[in-house]
């Protein structure tokens, strides 16, 4: 077994959010095999009822910026840490001088980019900031984990001569989740002939628009109610969200009489899995996008998944143009109209290519 020990950093609240999924069994992956040294939670974490890894808190309100947040996290913890690679889950940009401070303390450093919405506008950072960000990514001790070929693209086209850069996926399958579903959302399910299911970590806006395209679906929705009259959508809102966030949803709901069609479920999910396989669709209607837990588990669960085609999907995903109803209602009708079950599933772990990176470093 290999003899180092990697710390995480990043949002560690497990159910809530595809890249805190992600670093939750990233963490029980690595702790399994003694290679876990600890998580840095950038998220409150006194609410967990159980702490199974070893969890530092990182989270610091009063420190409303990310540099200053990631700063402080280096003084506070740097000369405890007793790890080998530190792996990043958040802001590269703003995150550069605490990453430029580690380099000078001989850490090796990972940093997984998950949105492209990070590297998409460079002039939206202070000069400084690039300039560091651009100095810690020519380091030969920095490794970059890309989601997506979109961002690995973005990211050579604007920092040349990168050092190390890797595209991999962010999926990791779960070992063991619990079966049961929320009993408002089983009652919901035994109500309808159809079920439709959507994701979205919480209300955001991206140029005046839904990030998470829920207007697209609900609007879609209302094309597709006339054949399809006990359709219904659930919709996954778990983080901070409450009915005053989700006014603008409820006034299309009310425009287009959905009200007995449409479920809101605004607390985490006790078994994401099993809702994706519970649905005849899960829909990915994102403005912008990283790689969708949430696709990759519908697909291996075979449930069709429709999303827009802002960037590459897995292979088995139904794509649909993007902000396009029209499109997406026809979509929806052709696979609800078609009673077979999806042939093409995800079922690969990207563990092993993480801790090749890893390996590769020391």
């Amino acid at each position: 077994m290999a003899d180092y020990k990697v710390a995480l950093k990043g949002s560690y609240l497990p159910g809530i959010g595809g890249i805190s999924v992600h670093i939750y069994r990233l963490a029980k992956a690595l702790s399994d095999e003694k290679l876990l040294f600890c998580v840095y939670s950038t998220d409150e974490i006194k609410s967990l009822k159980e702490n199974k890894f070893i969890v530092k808190d990182a989270f610091y309100p009063r420190l409303r910026y990310g540099p200053f947040q990631s700063l402080w996290w280096v003084f506070k913890y740097c000369s405890k840490d007793k790890s080998d690679i530190i792996h990043f889950h958040g802001h590269p940009v703003w995150e550069a001088p605490a990453i430029l401070l580690l380099l000078m303390f001989k850490k090796r450093i990972v940093y997984t980019i998950h949105d492209q919405i990070m590297l998409s506008d460079f002039k939206k950072y202070p000069w400084l900031f690039l300039y560091m960000f651009k100095k810690i990514s020519q380091s030969n001790k920095v490794h970059w984990i890309l989601v997506n070929q979109n961002i690995k693209s973005q990211m050579e086209r604007n920092i040349p001569g990168i050092s190390s850069i890797s595209v991999i996926p962010a999926y990791l399958p779960a070992n063991q989740e619990n079966s049961s579903l929320n009993p408002e959302i089983e009652k919901f399910i035994k109500s309808k002939s159809k079920i439709i299911s959507i994701y979205a970590h919480s209300v955001r806006k991206i140029n005046g628009k839904d990030l998470y395209g829920i207007d697209l679906a609900l609007k879609a929705i209302a094309a597709v109610k006339g054949k399809f009259p006990e359709i219904g959508l659930i919709i996954s809102m778990p983080s901070h969200t409450g009915i005053d966030d989700i006014q603008i949803y409820l006034h299309i709901i009310d425009e287009f009489q959905l009200h007995s069609n449409i479920l809101f479920f605004l607390e985490p999910l006790t078994s994401a899995s099993n809702l994706w396989k519970r649905s005849d669709i899960v829909l990915r209607p994102t403005l912008s996008d990283g790689d969708s837990l949430v696709i990759r588990e519908a697909l291996s669960q075979g449930t069709y998944v429709i999303a827009s085609d802002v960037v590459q999907r897995p292979e088995g995903v139904i794509l649909f143009r993007n902000e396009d109803i029209e499109d997406l209602s026809e979509k929806i009708l052709e696979i609800l109209s078609n009673s077979t079950k999806l042939h093409v599933k995800q079922n690969i772990s990207n563990y092993e290519l993480i801790k090749a990176v890893y390996e590769g470093l020391l």
